[in-house]
C-alpha cells in the first residue's frame, strides 16, 4: 500500500499548496479589474480561460498519470534497487511533483478567475455581459457539429463536455457564496434576478450540448445508442480503476483545482451565515438559523464531510454496480 499512501500524500500537498495560492490572491482586486474591463475584453477573456480551462485539465491528466509512474518507481528502488537507482527515482518524483503543482495552481486561478468574471457578469445592472458570455457556447458548436466524427473522437467529446459542466457548477456556487457573504443573508443574495440568471447560464450550457450532440449524430449517422455504450465504458472504467489517485483516467478530470476553488470559499461563507443566524430575531428563527446557531463550527464541518464521504461511497457503490452489470 505505499504506492497509494505516497499518492494520497502527494495529492493532499497539491491541495494545500492551491488553496494557500487562492487566500494569497485578492478576489475583490481581480473583480474591480475585471469589471472596469469593456464587453469585447471580457468576452474575449472568458474565451481564453475556456481555452486555457480545457487544456490545463487536459495537461493536469498527462501530469498525474506521470506522477503515478514517478511514485511506482520511486517505491520499487526504495524496496529493492540501488543507491544511484534510488536518486534518480527521487529526484523524478520531485521534478514531476512540482510540475504537477505548478499545474494545479495554475488550473486553479484560471478557475477562480473564470468564477469572477461570471460574478461580473451576473452581478451588472445590464444583461449585456451576461448575454455575450452566454453566445460563446453557441460558438463552440462550429467546432465540432461540421467536422468528421467517429465514436471515439465523439466518446472525447462527451467527456470534455462532462468536465465543463461540473466546472461550470463549482464556478457557479462559488459566484453564490460570493454573493451570500457580500449581501450578509441567503435572502438578501437570492434575489429573483439573481436566481434567473443562473438558471439561465445553466439551461444555455445544456441546451447547447444538447443540439450540439444531436446534430453531431445526425451528420455522422450515429444512432443514439452510441451514448449508452459511452457510459458502460466508463463504469468499466471505474471498476478497474478502483484506486482514488487512477480515477481521473476515466473522464480526465482531476478536482484538486475545483476543490481548491470551494475550500476558498467555505469558511468564509460559513462565517457570514452564523453571523446571519446570531443576529436574527431568536423568536422568528429558521429551522436552518438554529442549526448554525447552536452547532460548533467542528461539529458543523464534520458533519458535512461525512455527508459528503457518504454520498461519495454511496456514488461508487452504484457505478460499480451499474459496471459489474454492464
Amino acid at each position: 500500500y505505499a504506492r497509494e499512501h505516497l499518492n494520497d500524500v502527494l495529492w493532499l500537498f497539491m491541495l494545500t499548496v492551491a488553496v494557500t495560492y487562492t487566500h494569497m490572491l485578492d478576489v475583490s482586486v481581480i473583480y474591480h479589474y475585471i469589471r472596469g474591463q469593456e464587453v469585447m475584453k471580457l468576452y474575449m477573456m472568458c474565451h481564453v480561460l475556456e481555452t486555457f480551462d480545457k487544456l490545463l485539465c487536459s495537461f493536469n491528466s498527462n501530469v498525474m498519470d506521470a506522477l503515478q509512474n514517478s511514485v511506482h518507481n520511486c517505491v520499487n528502488a526504495a524496496t529493492n534497487g540501488a543507491k544511484i537507482d534510488q536518486i534518480k527515482s527521487a529526484l523524478r518524483l520531485v521534478v514531476d511533483t512540482g510540475l504537477s503543482t505548478g499545474a494545479t495552481v495554475a488550473h486553479t486561478f484560471v478557475l477562480l478567475t473564470h468564477a469572477v468574471t461570471l460574478s461580473v457578469a451576473i452581478n451588472s445592472h445590464t444583461n449585456a455581459m451576461l448575454l455575450v458570455l452566454i453566445s460563446n457556447n453557441f460558438s463552440e458548436m462550429k467546432g465540432h457539429v461540421f467536422k468528421k466524427q467517429d465514436p471515439e473522437k465523439l466518446f472525447g467529446v462527451s467527456r470534455l463536455d462532462v468536465i465543463e459542466r461540473v466546472h461550470l457548477s463549482v464556478c457557479l456556487l462559488f459566484v453564490t457564496a460570493q454573493r451570500i457573504m457580500a449581501a450578509g443573508t441567503i435572502q438578501a443574495a437570492m434575489s429573483r434576478k439573481f436566481v434567473t440568471d443562473i438558471m439561465l447560464v445553466i439551461g444555455s450550457e445544456i441546451f447547447v450540448d444538447i443540439v450540439k450532440h444531436s446534430f453531431m449524430a445526425k451528420f455522422n449517422g450515429l444512432r443514439p445508442g452510441v451514448y449508452r455504450r459511452f457510459y458502460r465504458q466508463m463504469c468499466r472504467d471505474h471498476v478497474h480503476l478502483t484506486q482514488s489517485y487512477k480515477i481521473h483516467q476515466v473522464v480526465g478530470f482531476v478536482p484538486l483545482a475545483p476543490a481548491a476553488v470551494i475550500v476558498r470559499f467555505l469558511p468564509g461563507l460559513y462565517q457570514t451565515l452564523r453571523r446571519s443566524a446570531e443576529s436574527s430575531n431568536v423568536v422568528t428563527r429558521g429551522i436552518f438559523d438554529r442549526i448554525i446557531v447552536y452547532c460548533s463550527s467542528f461539529f458543523f464541518f464534520t458533519s458535512f464531510m461525512f455527508v459528503l464521504v457518504c454520498f461519495k461511497l454511496a456514488f461508487g457503490i452504484a457505478i460499480h454496480t451499474w459496471g459489474t452489470r454492464t
